[in-house]
């Protein structure tokens, strides 16, 4: 029996594996003990070089806290392509920590906290604007002597 080369589904799908384990905050070694492999295989799974069988997909959508079809693409298998701006919160461990809590937040809540980190980061850029030293020219463009 031969084994078929990995696809772009199965980049895909280590693609979304790789996404949540970063969202809450796991290291690929962990989740390398809880499926029984090594971490450079997990990284194989990420990185689409090896295929994942349904059951081990299962394993890992298991240890992930997810439901197994949320790791399936649909039937075109169809790639996302991947937000940058989501890619820069996961790849910052405090984007990370902020993702994995607004997670965990019920929809109603989700909103209020991102209208108050807009609030933050409104306050944040006018705080930066005033602290920027302004250049002052002398009145009436006389220059100031420096003879005594």
């Amino acid at each position: 029996m031969t084994t078929k080369a990995a696809t772009d589904i199965d980049a895909h799908v280590g693609q979304l594996i790789r996404e949540r384990r970063l969202t809450i905050n796991m290291s690929q070694e962990r989740l390398g003990a809880l499926l029984g492999v090594t971490h450079q295989q997990v990284q194989k799974y990420e990185m689409g070089l090896n295929r994942i069988t349904v059951g081990r997909l299962c394993s890992i959508s298991t240890a992930l806290g997810l439901p197994c079809s949320e790791l399936i693409p649909d039937h075109k298998g169809r790639r996302v392509k991947p937000d940058p701006l989501l890619l820069a919160a996961l790849s910052d461990p405090s984007g990370r920590k902020l993702i994995a809590a607004w997670s965990t937040f019920p929809p109603d809540l989700r909103a209020v906290w991102a209208d108050a980190t807009k609030r933050v980061q409104t306050i944040w850029e006018h705080t930066l604007r005033a602290s920027r030293p302004t250049r002052s020219k002398p009145p009436n463009g006389s220059r100031r002597s420096t003879a005594t």
